[in-house]
């Protein structure tokens, strides 16, 4: 936003609230405008941004192409170093550019926002306070401003939905940026209630047989937009009267009604009729699995799954660090161990007695046969691959778990099923891993397109090619025929120095037979003699060997 209107000049402000001697807030506002120019410009350079210590660390910790090519040209060359070397070069090729599709520059830079709910309510105020003042323009640039800020941090500014109701007309100027402004601010946290007067207004204004193609298209796509991000912000009936409009013969009509039943396929197949669900939800609902409506859930929340194994790898994190430092002598690091650790098992019973172990042959093992090892073993590791099914973590009442625990939970949840299966768990424990592969990838999905920023190609979809008029095909004409020579006959003027026409003989050779044979000279060679057929066919050899001498 800063980029785009910095330079530009506001206008619609037509007098109002200003007074001539207030130079103080005008000197203010000067220096608020250089200190955001500073502000973007040490963002852009990368000198403000709170990540910059990781990437250095990151390129640093990044192989050497050059290097690695240079080692293979100097060992000894085989196939198997060839592919390894081509696989390390592919891989890291992938790695780079995956990291060049996550940066975002203007996402970071709300994320650094102070009071993003303040923020957002100052700039809705001031959209609000001084509608007649701004222009379009200037009201857009509020829009999308506060809709990103909105969008990204999951805030609620109910009041911007009622004041963005006045615009959604069909024959409002530059509705498909507001559509988009509108789309960016709602998200899964958006009440529903404030959301479903909208979804009914843009099925009024936009999507009628009174309107054209291109407009029923923009209001699908603003709908199907909106409930991909709140989808229990449409009702029953409306959703099914929508998704009639894919029978249409306009492609671009069609494609938006087809993406919405879609999204309900998956999103909450219980709204549509039973014959456009598809094959995957009536499965899915024949079993009973249905989602949960808002703000409930389909359990009651007893514990987080897999937060037992967090803790376990947290402990034996401490106890590692613990042995390693080798601090035995500090009473600060061990003060709690003695309460963490179940040591009064092992004093209780003891009664200041201390177990020696003898020398004897007691720690030998004699098995009868070795399948009872090998099940022993098989019990042994299923036994710690399994988790205790009963045991409830406390570490969310003593921790404030961060980002990362919750990302080291899902990894840990991942090699757990990964493990269970590896140990034969069967398809319950394969179903298990596919399913949080699957979530995995569906919520780093969700969040790309949640920080995605929504343009006004999203809002109108695939259009249309219209017909060219009269003047753009004699545009086109022109410019086809630029750096091309002149359109028309090329003979006789190909090997010329002037330009001129074909000569007399150049014409006779190109007559029609039919039109020659009649002529007085095939007559008269019809009539020649013995001896005038001698003397020309001498002739004509004569002259041959001439002209190759």
């Amino acid at each position: 936003m800063v980029e785009r209107g910095m330079d530009a000049d506001v206008v619609g402000d037509k007098g109002k609230a200003r007074s001539a001697g207030d130079e103080g807030s005008v000197k203010n506002g000067e220096e608020a405008v250089w200190a955001v120019i500073v502000t973007k410009e040490l963002w852009t350079k990368g000198i403000c941004d709170d990540d910059a210590e990781d990437s250095d660390d990151e390129d640093d910790n990044a192989m050497d192409i050059k290097a690695l090519i240079h080692k293979r040209a100097v060992k000894q060359k085989t196939r198997s170093g060839d592919n390894k070397m081509r696989k390390t070069i592919k891989s890291d090729k992938k790695k780079k550019k995956r990291k060049a599709s996550e940066i975002s520059t203007n996402f970071p830079a709300l994320q650094l926002l102070h009071d993003p709910q303040s923020f957002s309510e100052k700039l809705y105020d001031i959209l609000n306070r001084y509608d007649k003042r701004f222009s379009l323009d200037h009201k857009i640039l509020i829009m999308q401003l506060l809709s990103r800020a909105v969008g990204a941090h999951k805030l609620t500014v109910l009041g911007f939905y009622t004041y963005v109701m006045k615009y959604l007309t069909y024959h409002q100027l530059r509705v498909p940026s507001i559509l988009a402004c509108l789309v960016q601010s709602i998200h899964d946290f958006t009440p529903p209630d404030a959301v479903t007067p909208v979804i009914r207004k843009l099925a009024q204004e936009f999507i009628h047989p009174g309107v054209g193609s291109e407009v029923i298209a923009a209001g699908l796509n603003s709908v199907r937009e909106i409930c991909r991000r709140q989808p229990w912000a449409m009702e029953e009936d409306l959703l099914n009267d929508l998704i009639e409009y894919r029978k249409s013969r306009d492609k671009a009509v069609t494609r938006g009604a087809r993406g919405l039943l879609q999204l309900f396929r998956d999103v909450n197949p219980g709204m549509l009729k039973r014959r456009e669900r598809g094959k995957t939800a009536s499965m899915d609902m024949a079993q009973g699995r249905q989602p949960a409506p808002f703000g409930h859930g389909e359990h009651a929340a007893v514990d987080i799954e897999g937060l037992a194994m967090l803790e376990d790898h947290l402990k034996a994190l401490r106890e590692e660090e613990g042995v390693v430092s080798g601090d035995e002598n500090e009473s600060d690091g061990w003060d709690g161990w003695d309460v963490e650790s179940n040591s009064s098992d092992s004093s209780s019973d003891s009664g200041g007695w201390v177990d020696v172990e003898s020398d004897g042959d007691d720690n030998i093992v004699v098995s009868d046969s070795d399948d009872e090892a090998d099940a022993d073993a098989k019990a042994a590791k299923r036994a710690s691959v399994a988790p205790e099914p009963d045991r409830i973590s406390t570490l969310a009442t003593t921790k404030i778990l961060t980002p990362a625990d919750f990302a080291m939970l899902n990894d840990l949840r991942l090699k757990a099923a990964s493990k269970a299966v590896e140990a034969g768990g069967g398809t319950s424990a394969k179903r298990k891993l596919s399913e949080l592969q699957g979530a995995q990838k569906s919520s780093s999905s969700a969040a790309d397109e949640q920080t995605a920023v929504v343009g006004e190609e999203d809002i109108l979809g695939p259009r249309k090619k219209t017909k060219a008029d009269y003047e753009e095909r004699m545009a086109s004409i022109a410019k086809g025929r630029e750096g091309r020579e002149k359109f028309g006959s090329m003979k006789g003027k190909k090997n010329r120095e002037t330009v001129s026409s074909t000569t007399n003989r150049e014409k006779k050779r190109n007559k029609p037979i039919m039109m020659i044979m009649g002529s007085q000279g095939v007559r008269g060679k019809k009539k020649q003699s013995l001896r005038e057929k001698q003397r020309r066919l001498r002739a004509h050899i004569d002259k041959a060997k001439k002209s190759y001498h």
